[in-house]
């Protein structure tokens, strides 16, 4: 005696942890997908084997999250870079201003010594500082 089954909806071939695959409505399993999606506890399904198991792996709001995280770090490590180039230049310009100040002075910036004429003193003593600029 056999019995015959009409099913008008869509199944869904899917796999058990066991590997057994078989086939549940796509309905359940937009709901199982809905549950994880939302974190709540999923129903769980069962294999022919008399498994029991459910939708595992990131739901489309971790990702996101995760993806914003991703951005919080990204702009926190650029801000730290901006203020460490920020301080760098600092250092610099303040480095240049010092050193115009001296030879405004007149004092060479090579033997540290005071010279009334300083581009006469570093073209005689000191010929290879001079740059083309």
């Amino acid at each position: 005696m056999s019995t015959t089954m009409s099913f008008t909806e869509t199944l869904r071939v899917t796999r058990c942890w066991c590997g057994m695959a078989h086939a549940i409505p796509q309905a359940l399993y937009n709901h199982m997908l809905e549950q994880r999606d939302n974190n709540q506890k999923q129903d769980g399904c069962y294999c022919p084997l008399g498994h029991v198991w459910i939708i595992t792996g990131e739901s489309e709001l971790d990702r996101e999250r995760a993806k914003a995280e991703r951005l919080e770090r990204t702009l926190a490590n650029r801000d730290e870079s901006l203020r460490i180039e920020r301080a760098s230049h600092t250092a610099t310009k303040g480095q240049l201003t010092k050193a115009r100040k001296r030879a405004a002075r007149g004092v060479c910036q090579h033997c540290h010594r005071s010279f009334v004429n300083m581009a006469k003193h570093v073209a005689t003593k000191h010929p290879g500082a001079l740059t083309d600029e």
